[in-house]
Formats: structure tokens, sequence, C-alpha cells
């Protein structure tokens, strides 16, 4: 058991699939809600206005009576890729083909702000 997923009330399904308080995400970075529908994320609100960018997508979760909104791409690294959970505190979650609409568990690791802008640096 990781430490996260007591705190976090996380249940592997199976290696796709992760219950997350009550919520249903699939490692393709599809989320379902408590009767089966999907969520839609929502485009990211940042300084006041709604830009609508493709790696800035958010999805609203009740969790403990409360609405947190969680980042889609850190959302899915976060259930599928983390060791500890708190990766998700202080580091950012990298695309590893630089496309960020893909969104599943493979595309996705845990690095630096400067690994990872090393990253896109070399693979330009």
């Amino acid at each position: 058991m990781r430490i996260c997923e007591e705190r976090f009330m996380i249940t592997f399904i199976d290696e796709h699939t992760v219950k997350f308080h009550g919520y249903t995400v699939k490692s393709c970075g599809c989320i379902y809600g408590k009767y089966g529908r999907q969520i839609k994320p929502k485009p990211n609100k940042r300084r006041g206005t709604l830009q609508l960018t493709k790696y800035d997508l958010c999805i609203g979760l009740m969790i403990e009576g409360k609405r947190k909104w969680w980042q889609v791409h850190r959302l899915v690294c976060h259930l599928f890729n983390s060791k500890t959970g708190e990766e998700y505190l202080t580091m950012q979650a990298n695309h590893k083909n630089r496309n960020t609409l893909d969104i599943h568990k493979d595309n996705l690791e845990w690095a630096t702000a400067s690994e990872n802008q090393k990253h896109w640096r070399e693979n330009v």
C-alpha cells in the first residue's frame, strides 16, 4: 500500500482503473462520476480570465463536501505513477512525447521543473 492511498481514499480496481473518492479514473485520462457518467474537463481559469489551452484542462471533484480542482494530467500521473503521493506537491507532470493532449499514464512521468524544461528544450 502506498502512503497516499489511505489519505486520498484510493482503491485499485485493476492496472488501468482506480477508484478515487468514489470517482472512477482510467489510465487513459477518462474520469467517471459516482453514478457512472463521464465527466468532461473544463478549461482552467487563470488570472481572472478564462484561457482555453490544450494543456490546462481541469476537473472539479467533490471530496469531503468541498470541490477540489485537479489538472487532469496531474491527477492521472498522481494516481498511476506516484510512489509516495508527495510528488504532487513538489514535482511537475512531464509528457514524455511532448503531446499535451496525450494524458495516458504511460506518457506521463514526474519531473522537477528544471528536468521538465530540459526535456522540452532537447526535444524541439
